[in-house]
């Protein structure tokens, strides 16, 4: 069962990501930017609003209802993506980076860890089924 977002969910090849509740709307995605720049020195790379995206940074497909902020935490690259009336996700650095950041702006927003059952049953034997 999902949780409501905020939840975030590991991934063993893929960049950690983290739901958001939200519009979706540009307003929200710049407000939530402006928290990360406040909080934790993010800076903005690069935005693309209803552009594409290359797939060899994160497999996402284009929609032009879509937005996307790079920015830069703690010399890692993280993406936030916006999707209108649907909410908003950050996706954090790819593996073997370090999680830490990721983790310190999950805790941040009240998140919790979306894990599959696979993963509880992991959790449950004291192992993460993740390499830290």
């Amino acid at each position: 069962m999902t949780p409501e977002p905020p939840y975030f969910v590991f991934r063993r090849k893929h960049a950690p990501s983290l739901e958001l509740a939200s519009d979706g709307s540009q307003d929200a995605c710049r407000a939530f930017v402006q928290t990360l720049q406040g909080c934790f020195g993010a800076r903005v790379t690069e935005v693309r609003d209803g552009g594409t995206i290359p797939d060899d940074l994160y497999p996402l497909p284009y929609d032009k209802e879509k937005g996307y902020y790079f920015l830069q935490i703690d010399g890692q690259e993280f993406l936030l993506m916006r999707d209108r009336g649907c909410g908003m996700c950050l996706w954090g650095p790819k593996p073997p980076e370090s999680p830490a950041t990721f983790l310190e702006i999950a805790r941040y927003v009240g998140a919790v860890e979306r894990r599959t059952p696979i993963q509880q049953v992991l959790a449950w034997f004291g192992r993460t089924g993740r390499r830290a």
